[in-house]
């Protein structure tokens, strides 16, 4: 059973589709500065994007003062949630048909593990906790079938989160009058104009297009908009030495 197969809509053969869109959106945001972390004009922070449009496809922008910067893509849903009974009712927006996706879940809560089971009570699927929490409310982490470890949020005002960091670049950030500079590893250098609106951060394309940023919730748990570290590669054993030829 998939906790959230309706809303992230990102099954194993879509999440290397959605990589490339995410990648396209993270090109054209990066480029070099030559004053790492200079003039920060309103920009230092940690930002999360506000729209995941159609492909569900959302990112993190953490821009540190100093001049270090974290960028993550991920698949993003928001919405709100209830609870009736034994029974999870998540409702959010669909932006690809403009209607409401209802969710609703039977589950169970022991201690940290948050146990999801299907309608007909055939299958399960157990979330773990991260962070701090109490009862339902914090986060919850399960192995999606895309392969990365997604995480359903539930706060204590209602507000449902689900996040699922797919990759994670790090590199530096500068400001240049209304410019915002970014350069991230394996990225080709570029910029963007940016202003703020009042809590927002809005960064603005060549095209006029705007991306609107509001700031993390310092609640949520770092893992929750961070891409896990993938292990170095582990070298493989030495090959056993050939046996010496015999003698005559």
């Amino acid at each position: 059973m998939r906790p959230l197969n309706r809303i992230a809509r990102c099954p194993a053969r879509r999440a290397g589709a959605l990589l490339l869109v995410a990648c396209a959106v993270a090109l054209a945001l990066v480029s070099c500065g030559r004053k790492p972390g200079a003039d920060a004009g309103g920009a230092a922070g940690n930002w999360e994007s506000t729209d995941s449009g159609n492909t569900g496809v959302g990112n993190n922008i953490d821009l540190v003062a100093g001049g270090a910067a974290t960028y993550t893509i991920s698949a993003m849903a928001q919405g709100r949630y209830r609870v009736a009974g034994d029974t999870i009712i998540v409702t959010v927006g669909d932006s690809a048909s403009g209607g409401p996706v209802i969710r609703a879940t039977p589950f169970r809560l022991a201690g940290d593990t948050l146990t999801m089971v299907s309608p007909a009570g055939t299958q399960e699927q157990k979330l773990s906790r991260f962070g701090e929490g109490s009862g339902l409310a914090g986060a919850w982490g399960y192995r999606h079938p895309a392969g990365a470890t997604a995480y359903e949020i539930y706060a204590d005002d209602g507000i449902f989160r689900f996040r699922m960091p797919m990759r994670t670049l790090t590199g530096t950030w500068a400001v240049e009058r209304d410019t915002l500079q970014l350069a991230l590893e394996g990225e080709k250098p570029q910029r963007t104009a940016f202003r703020r609106d009042g809590p927002a951060l809005v960064m603005v394309d060549a095209n006029g297009r705007e991306a609107r940023y509001l700031p993390v919730d310092p609640a949520l748990p770092v893992q929750t908009r961070r891409a896990p570290e993938r292990p170095a590669p582990t070298a493989p054993p030495p090959a056993a030495p050939a046996p010496a030829p015999e003698a005559p």
